[in-house]
């Protein structure tokens, strides 16, 4: 069965179950999001909320941190949180960490760093 970690406990109708697994917010808007995949797996499906694009999604390498960027530029959120869910065939933990300095010569107010392990 595939699990999938989210925000909210959801039930879907494959019958897969998302676990509560936190929301990143800051009290400032236009924040950046980084994935740091800290995991040995390739994560195929990942969706990020907020973002104005239907089914676009994003993946993550094993042992490296990506910068998210829609079009070219660096996603930031108007409102300073994101909510990241990962579909993944095991389950997957995240940490988040806000980096008020992370990638500021790119535009962004900080970054939120979410860290995928297993």
């Amino acid at each position: 069965m595939r699990s999938i970690a989210a925000v909210a406990i959801t039930a879907f109708a494959c019958g897969a179950v998302a676990a509560g697994a936190g929301t990143a917010h800051a009290d400032t808007s236009g924040a950046c999001l980084v994935i740091n995949n800290r995991a040995a797996d390739y994560f195929d499906s990942i969706y990020i909320e907020p973002v104005n694009v239907a089914d676009v999604k994003w993946k993550a390498f094993p042992w490296q941190a990506v910068l998210i960027q829609l079009r070219g530029k660096p996603l930031t959120t108007p409102s300073g949180s994101f909510t990241v869910t990962v579909e993944s065939d095991v389950p997957v933990h995240k940490a988040w960490s806000y980096q008020p300095d992370r990638n500021r010569s790119l535009g962004c107010n900080g970054s939120w760093v979410v860290t995928l392990t297993e």
